[in-house]
């Protein structure tokens, strides 16, 4: 295995997983292939998993990618379309129960992010910039952008600015949005 790919869901491992293979890497989505794996839920050494395949104790390779996606985006994403994995995530972060759907995705955004911080990945992209790093990792070109995004799911957008006005139940969401925001920015 020579890659594997880390975000929060839905902030695109589906399509970097299509963006290493339109390479000639053999990385499968959310499925270990011969040259590595782009899932969301390898940030944990979990030996079960919602769906695909488990880390379990494997090693991670050389090169671990870390991918963010553009916040407002990501947490609308979240909130409106990702409660099948929510009970799972919630065994390895803190995911308030007794808040909206848009402060709880921002929790876990930002959970999520620390956890992959802790494993220190060796690359960190915007999920909008990861063609360029994909074509560092594998050493030749960058693949040119698709004009979508692999597995994308249609929803309603909520901007960055009402995600700040929203009223929350708990004080410090106010931070970890910042935070969230202050990651993409550095990204």
């Amino acid at each position: 295995m020579r890659v594997v790919v880390l975000a929060h869901p839905r902030s695109g491992t589906g399509y970097v997983a299509d963006c290493f293979r339109r390479c000639g890497w053999k990385v499968g989505h959310e499925f270990v292939k011969a040259d590595g794996i782009a899932s969301w839920m390898w940030a944990v050494d979990s030996a079960t998993v919602p769906w695909g395949d488990s880390r379990g104790a494997t090693p991670l390779p050389k090169n671990v990618l870390h991918v963010i996606r553009e916040p407002a985006a990501c947490v609308a994403s979240v909130a409106l379309t990702e409660s099948r994995s929510e009970e799972w995530r919630r065994d390895w972060i803190t995911l308030p129960v007794d808040c909206g759907d848009v402060e709880r995705a921002v929790w876990s955004v930002h959970g999520w992010s620390r956890l992959i911080e802790e494993i220190r990945p060796t690359h960190t992209a915007k999920l909008e910039d990861v063609e360029r790093v994909v074509g560092e990792i594998i050493g030749a070109p960058a693949p040119e952008p698709s004009p979508h995004l692999f597995n994308a799911r249609a929803h309603r957008r909520i901007s960055a600015d009402k995600i700040k006005a929203t009223p929350w139940v708990y004080p410090e969401t106010a931070q970890l949005w910042d935070r969230i925001q202050s990651d993409y920015a550095e990204a």
